[in-house]
């Protein structure tokens, strides 16, 4: 079975598989945290944002039965063209689908992910918009 890693840099990796890869090795605590793989399983709030989102964007949550840790990524790309094959856009939201961070993150092979850019963390869950802007740096 291939790692997370190598999902996450082949060229037809989902936007949910990198998002993976990008929360296991950046952001989820050092703690086991279960996987929440249903909508249903959600606070009211993310279900509904789980269930809105536009296709090509895909939903990742954690949880440990007190804390939920919630995001969604698309594939980057800078003229909404053609999506980078190592890059994502996330974003993090609270249990109330609020965004409270979002960027760009790439994938290198040496370093791992980093982050590319910052995104104006907004993120219209009733109408599945996306809303982010890229800020100058």
């Amino acid at each position: 079975m291939r790692s997370l890693a190598t999902i996450a840099r082949h060229p037809t990796a989902s936007p949910g598989a990198c998002l993976d890869d990008l929360l296991v090795s950046r952001f989820l605590p050092k703690r086991s945290m279960p996987r929440i793989g249903s909508a249903r399983d959600l606070p009211p709030p993310l279900r509904r944002c789980a269930l809105a989102l536009k296709p090509g964007s895909e939903w990742r949550a954690y949880g440990d039965g007190t804390q939920v840790f919630f995001a969604i990524a698309r594939m980057h790309s800078d003229d909404d063209t053609e999506a980078s094959p190592t890059a994502i856009d996330a974003w993090f939201l609270d249990d109330k689908a609020v965004a409270y961070a979002a960027g760009v993150w790439n994938h290198d092979a040496r370093t791992g992910w980093c982050l590319d850019a910052c995104l104006e963390p907004t993120y219209d869950c009733e109408h599945g918009w996306w809303l982010g802007a890229v800020l100058a740096s």
